[in-house]
């Protein structure tokens, strides 16, 4: 069973829009973040993951600084 970092880091990255910098605090670490580029989710874990953690409302325009 993948360790939940794994399940984040290939959820976020699933779309080719979206770029994660994952911290890897050792070798080992940064072995796990790797793996996750394998770990494939099916439409149904995606489906629940969606279902759990829905997105927000997009805002109308970008605050200004």
């Amino acid at each position: 069973m993948p360790r939940r970092a794994k399940w984040q880091l290939a959820f976020l990255t699933r779309r080719a829009s979206v770029f994660a910098i994952p911290k890897a605090a050792d070798p080992a670490h940064a072995a796990d973040n790797a793996a996750a580029a394998a770990l494939v989710l099916t439409d149904e874990e995606i489906a629940a993951i969606d279902e759990a953690f829905p997105l927000g409302e997009e805002p109308a325009s970008l605050p200004m600084l």
